[in-house]
């Protein structure tokens, strides 16, 4: 697994993480992706480490993801030090959630089975500066104390508009963030814009929902249910248009040496080198092979990536 240095934190993460939404399972929240199995979440978690990966995303609001990675670095003896786990708080909306930083955090410390998260991350950040200023003090004073290394702002959606790349802007010019975590795809590339702005500063970028909750997958079809779990939330007109579309970037993308759309989905995003890394969902150990895998693909052609830009879809988010 090759890695990419994340911003100026002199973090050296995997290009391919994993992200842990998945692994909470049916009480991870309105958009979960259904039950898992708990023996198949941690041997999801051991997968991915044994495959050479270092970088974990989850979050307070993910149901039992913490505790499940917490015990599979237990269970598989991993060195903590080379392990590079990202959390965020349960919520920074509003002036109330400040009190309950600190908590949430203490939370994630004991599932997680560890005594520090390298990076810590405002789960939808706010975008009144009073408010953003306080929550970052609050971290300030946890980094102080050893319980967090790295401070990070996982940017709202789902809709992805000019207001949510002034907020990313906006906390880039704080000048007191280590990372940014983006929603980024052939789907939605708006995000696009303040790339340059992070690199240039030292923010490191995590992309995620490069497959779209799966639509962008190229296994679903006008046939599939989706009136239970995460996709249910979308309209029918909503859903038959994404399928549509995504039939037709098959035909035009998917020849060999790459063999799904999700592979040229998540190519699309791992080729940019502005990109720290990119963390797919995964809630079976063979996921994770297949996302991993992607790494090793050649790069997507230039005329490709130009024809997959022209089908940016601005309505994609789920009502």
């Amino acid at each position: 697994m090759e890695t990419r240095t994340f911003g100026d934190t002199g973090l050296e993460i995997s290009e391919v993480g994993l992200g842990a939404w998945p692994l909470g399972g049916s009480e991870a929240g309105l958009g979960s992706y259904g039950p898992i199995d708990e023996k198949i979440a941690v041997a999801t978690v051991r997968r991915y480490l044994d495959l050479g990966g270092n970088f974990i995303d989850s979050a307070r609001a993910y149901g039992p993801s913490e505790t499940y990675i917490g015990k599979a670095l237990v269970e598989g003896a991993y060195d903590r030090e080379a392990v590079i786990i990202a959390s965020k708080t349960a919520s920074t909306t509003s002036w109330d959630d400040v009190p309950n930083i600190r908590k949430d955090l203490e939370t994630t410390l004991r599932e997680l089975q560890t005594e520090y998260v390298d990076l810590y991350q405002l789960h939808t950040p706010p975008e009144d500066s009073q408010l953003r200023e306080r929550i970052i003090d609050e971290f300030e004073i946890l980094r102080e104390e050893g319980k967090i290394n790295h401070i990070g702002a996982s940017v709202k959606g789902p809709s992805v508009t000019d207001a949510t790349v002034a907020l990313s802007r906006s906390y880039i010019e704080t000048h007191r963030i280590d990372a940014l975590q983006l929603i980024y795809s052939i789907f939605r590339t708006r995000t696009e814009q303040i790339f340059d702005e992070s690199a240039a500063t030292g923010v490191g970028l995590i992309i995620r929902t490069s497959l779209e909750s799966g639509f962008l997958s190229g296994k679903y079809s006008p046939n599939t249910d989706f009136s239970t779990g995460h996709r249910a939330r979308w309209s029918k007109a909503k859903t038959e248009r994404l399928l549509k579309v995504a039939e037709e970037l098959k035909q035009i993308a998917v020849h060999p040496p790459y063999n799904t759309l999700a592979q040229v989905a998540l190519k699309f995003a791992l080729q940019d080198p502005r990109i720290t890394c990119i963390i797919p969902g995964a809630k079976s150990p063979e996921q994770c092979e297949a996302n991993i895998a992607v790494a090793e693909l050649p790069d997507l052609s230039p005329e490709l990536i130009e024809t997959l830009r022209e089908y940016h879809i601005e309505d994609v988010a789920n009502p």
